[in-house]
């Protein structure tokens, strides 16, 4: 799973300051005495593409945590198609399956990729769903049997009352045009690199658009009997034009589209053999020293704490194996270093490694020894490696003509000014913290100041009143590409 947005949990608004053109002069200095190297990579010839398509499963089942109330099912970047969803649906809020659905999160944690692995287990025949016949549970440990079971039933109740067949129907242009422009964007996608790179040949991919699901994409799998098994990449849509119809680019949408069918190659290893048992102590380790980070991307266990890092990391070779230029792999390593995992340069040497040593592994599971004693290792010097990532972060300083946390600021005060330790670069943004919209009291970014080591907001203030919110650390960068770490502001004004 991965989560393009992390903020969507919190309301948030955002202002976009006056931007310079970022420099990106080094990539993340190694924190371990192993030199990094990208290691040559081998040629993949064959390419093979997999055509997006809009599956009603997923429409249907996404809708019904939508309306159940999910956070991760609620996003609003599809603005017109959310507000059809909402005028078709809304009526059947109180519905069984709804109930059940916000009774299964609420007391079970259902929600993100779990959801998704139940669709991916449904079949539709003779006007209503059921599960398939599989030769492997990919639902275990995601759902108990007879919830799945419960909830299938339900289901089949609710697509009947809601007519949901004629909504389907109804967005059959939206869906194609949506899939027309994802396939533009995938002709080069490269689906027999996963073949060759895991040691796995017997495999189908399907690749999902979830139109309202925003920033969320998932990677579950399925294995039906007597058949190979398939691998999802279901991909939420973030970006749309003016008219509200969705945009898919390649920089913003590819590694994410690469990212989800890692999932389907890499999960399963962690929890065969001993591999679970070897890693846990490390990556609890790990987990602790990363937990805010992780939290903000909706991961709050160990295995998915590994599982992601190797997953970005095999994002990473598959860049360097396409012959991407040295800067989008600069790029895509500290993106991923700047979202918690700061071991992720020395991870992908790691697996150059690999692929340099296909003879002696011919495939990822027969290298897995190899990977824990690497999350062994890093979580032994996870202190050391954490603080000279934080050093590398810019950092607020102080900011004018008041002190952060102060109680008494004067309700005329029209602007606030932040000072960093160094140059700052990037679309900076501004969202609310927990009091929301009515406690921010921002009203403008006007743009960087000294050397972009400071940025002036404009304030509107009312007397007696507290105030909050939070530089997004991702949008606020050192010249070298490191993110601030998220920075709340709060005070209070003095009554007149």
């Amino acid at each position: 799973m991965k989560l393009t947005f992390t903020s969507f949990l919190l309301s948030a608004c955002l202002f976009s300051v006056a931007s310079t053109k970022t420099s990106f002069n080094q990539a993340a200095a190694p924190f371990t005495k192993t030199p990094v190297l990208f290691i040559k990579p081998p040629v993949f010839i064959k390419k093979s593409q997999t055509e997006s398509t809009v599956d009603q499963r997923v429409e249907l089942v996404s809708i019904i945590f939508r309306l159940a109330g999910n956070p991760e099912y609620n996003m609003k970047f599809a603005k017109n198609y959310i507000k059809d969803i909402h005028d078709y649906f809304d009526k059947y809020k109180n519905e069984p399956v709804i109930n059940f659905a916000r009774e299964l999160s609420q007391e079970k944690g259902m929600g993100f990729s779990r959801v998704m692995f139940l669709v991916v287990n449904l079949e539709f025949k003779d006007n209503k769903f059921s599960l398939i016949k599989v030769s492997k549970n990919s639902m275990d440990g995601k759902w108990a049997m007879d919830d799945a079971v419960k909830f299938v039933n339900l289901l089949n109740d609710f697509y009947k009352i809601s007519a949901f067949d004629i909504f389907f129907k109804n967005h059959q242009e939206n869906y194609k045009q949506a899939t027309d422009q994802f396939n533009n964007i995938t002709a080069s996608f490269d689906t027999e690199w996963y073949l060759n790179y895991y040691g796995e040949h017997s495999v189908d991919y399907r690749t999902v658009l979830g139109l309202a699901n925003g920033g969320a994409n998932y990677g579950p799998d399925v294995f039906p009997a007597d058949q190979k098994k398939i691998v999802y990449a279901i991909m939420g849509s973030w970006i749309f034009d003016e008219a509200g119809n969705p945009v898919f680019l390649k920089n913003d949408y590819l590694p994410t589209l690469v990212h989800e069918f890692n999932h389907s190659f890499v999960n399963h290893i962690l929890d065969e053999d001993d591999n679970a048992k070897l890693l846990a102590a490390s990556s609890e380790v790990l987990l602790d020293a990363q937990r805010n980070e992780m939290k903000l991307e909706a991961y709050e266990d160990w295995k998915s704490l590994i599982n992601e890092s190797l997953v970005r990391a095999c994002v990473v070779r598959y860049l360097i194996d396409h012959k991407n230029n040295q800067q989008v792999i600069k790029d895509e390593i500290l993106l991923q270093t700047n979202k918690g995992f700061i071991w992720t340069k020395e991870l992908v040497s790691l697996l150059g490694e690999y692929e340099s040593s296909r003879t002696q592994y011919p495939d990822f599971k027969s290298f897995y020894p190899r990977i824990i004693t690497f999350f062994n290792e890093t979580a032994r010097d996870i202190s050391k490696i954490k603080a000279a990532y934080v050093d590398r972060q810019p950092k607020v300083t102080t900011i004018s003509p008041f002190k952060n946390g102060e109680q008494d600021v004067a309700p005329l005060t029209s602007e606030i000014v932040i000072n960093f330790d160094r140059q700052v670069t990037g679309k900076g943004s501004i969202r609310y913290g927990e009091s929301g919209k009515e406690h921010f009291g921002v009203t403008k970014v006007v743009g960087y100041l000294n050397n972009n080591r400071s940025c002036r907001l404009a304030l509107e203030l009312k007397p007696d009143t507290t105030y909050e919110f939070i530089l997004s650390g991702d949008k606020f960068k050192s010249a070298t590409g490191y993110s601030l770490q998220d920075y709340l502001i709060k005070f209070k004004t003095k009554s007149n």
